[in-house]
């Protein structure tokens, strides 16, 4: 069976290429063995956990993209509201909601294998116009940062 999804849709369907699901999670909740989720494109901002998974390499659920469409999978959302907070330094606040079961933001790195360059670091990440920023040890090493280079920051570009 084919399942097809399309955020061209402006509500969700059945899951038929006329009237296709709208996420692809949706595709996933009833996706069996042998079928097909054909993904129109876009970006996808939602975690897919699939219901169901194969049954070796002759029955496995397969997931493409629609024919000359480029769908893109983000865990990342957009977060709108920046203002100026001081000196360079922008703030955007959003609700822990966001973030469901986990928050990447809680979430500290660790191990024997990891060097955290003196500082605590987070399994959370901030991307400028798709470039990843670093992690400020704290507010005021990123006043500090702000006022050395005397241009706007969020976070230290990588």
């Amino acid at each position: 069976m084919f399942y097809f999804v399309s955020q061209k849709s402006n509500v969700s369907g059945d899951g038929t290429k006329e009237r296709p699901f709208r996420t692809i999670g949706e595709a996933a909740n009833l996706a069996m063995p042998g079928d097909t989720v054909v993904i129109g494109g876009g970006i996808y901002r939602e975690w897919v956990k699939p219901q169901n998974g194969g049954l070796g390499n002759n029955q496995r659920i397969t997931y493409i993209a629609a024919e000359k469409e480029e769908p893109i999978i983000s865990g990342a959302e957009i977060i709108a509201g920046w203002t100026p907070f001081k000196k360079g330094v922008w703030r955007a606040e959003v609700s822990n909601e966001l973030f469901g079961e986990y928050n990447p933001y809680a979430d500290e790195i660790f191990g024997d294998w990891y060097d955290g360059l003196g500082q605590v670091h987070h399994t959370g990440e901030l991307f400028l116009n798709g470039e990843a920023m670093y992690e400020a040890a704290s507010l005021s090493a990123l006043m500090e940062k702000a006022e050395k280079e005397e241009k706007n920051c969020i976070g230290f570009p990588k």
